[in-house]
């Protein structure tokens, strides 16, 4: 479909382009030429465009990948990434990072104390792999110089060299609760934490030396534009939209009907001018369309049949005009706007 026609305001039609394994777990992230998910049994898969299994690694031995929790609501499991080129896998778990290769072998290791959020729950600290090359970025938790019990104290940013199993360089990332929003490109990253009471932001332009901050926001990342300049995050759930080159936020709060019975998510890019975000109205959940100069909705998504609003969950963006659905006990599927 043209963009000129999404732009017509009343309801849309999806059409499923793709449908991945009913073993994975949680939210996909995008990749360069592909996408990167988490089993159920904790491996870390490598998908292709069509979210078929390019490749699957095992957790290695010795990672703690679940933590200690009291409160299932707010626990948090380890994060996991994979290359674009499907010969690594890093595991981020609680005290432990590993990288393995395609037969399960250690490549690289560290260890570290553990990190607390607001709650003080313990988390992990978080990996991503920025381009097609030997490098790896984990954020590590380390301890400051007065720390006088085992915690961590802040995260840096490692640039680890795979090929030669070194440590390029270390640079403080500061405080934030991994679960990292990085371009496809691989050089945009964001990063947020949150008390329940208030939320910071930020987004970083990397590189392999150093780190420029390019936006802040009281808010948690979610996504960046196809045109790298745009961004989304959550304010406490609702979508708010910005640029890097500055100018105003675009803030759903701002925006939406007092009367609107839907209660709504952040979301995602879907194409040059929407964004695509859930809503639920009681246990009823659906998919609307958001403009993305205005943040209105635009429309409403249909689905085929026999995909029923109980098995939507989240969305994610190809940044192609493409998005997943996630839900619990659902495949991934990969979906493109059709007609009205």
């Amino acid at each position: 479909m043209s963009n000129s026609a999404e732009l017509e305001h009343g309801d849309l039609t999806a059409a499923l382009i793709a449908e991945g394994p009913g073993d994975t777990t949680g939210e996909p992230a995008r990749i360069r030429g592909g996408w990167c998910a988490t089993g159920i049994d904790n491996s870390a898969l490598l998908l292709d465009e069509a979210l078929q299994v390019v490749a699957r690694f095992a957790p290695p031995d010795g990672v703690d990948l679940t933590g200690e929790s009291d409160d299932e609501e707010i626990f948090r499991g380890h994060q996991s990434a994979v290359s674009g080129d499907g010969r690594w896998a890093a595991f981020a778990g609680f005290g432990h990072i590993a990288v393995v290769g395609v037969k399960g072998e250690i490549v690289w290791q560290t260890r570290h104390p553990h990190m607390r959020d607001a709650w003080f729950e313990t988390f992990p600290g978080a990996v991503v792999f920025p381009a097609d090359r030997d490098r790896l970025w984990a954020f590590v938790p380390v301890q400051g110089d007065n720390d006088e019990d085992d915690g961590a104290e802040h995260l840096e940013r490692w640039v680890v060299d795979l090929a030669e199993d070194r440590v390029l360089s270390r640079i403080n990332a500061g405080y934030f609760e991994p679960g990292l929003v990085i371009h496809s490109g691989g050089r945009i990253l964001g990063s947020g934490s949150s008390d329940g009471h208030t939320q910071h932001g930020g987004w970083e332009r990397w590189t392999d030396s150093d780190a420029e901050m390019i936006a802040t926001v009281d808010a948690i990342p979610v996504d960046v534009h196809q045109d790298q300049n745009r961004w989304l995050a959550a304010e406490f759930g609702r979508p708010v939209i910005g640029r890097f080159d500055g100018g105003d936020l675009i803030r759903f709060y701002d925006v939406m009907d007092e009367d609107d019975p839907f209660q709504y998510g952040a979301g995602c890019f879907v194409s040059e001018h929407h964004v695509l975000v859930p809503r639920q109205q009681q246990h009823e959940i659906e998919h609307a369309l958001l403009d993305l100069g205005t943040l209105q909705v635009a429309g409403r998504m249909h689905y085929p049949a026999p995909f029923t609003a109980d098995q939507r969950g989240g969305v994610v963006g190809g940044q192609d005009g493409t998005w997943v659905t996630t839900g619990k006990g659902q495949p991934l599927r990969r979906w493109r706007v059709t007609a009205r």
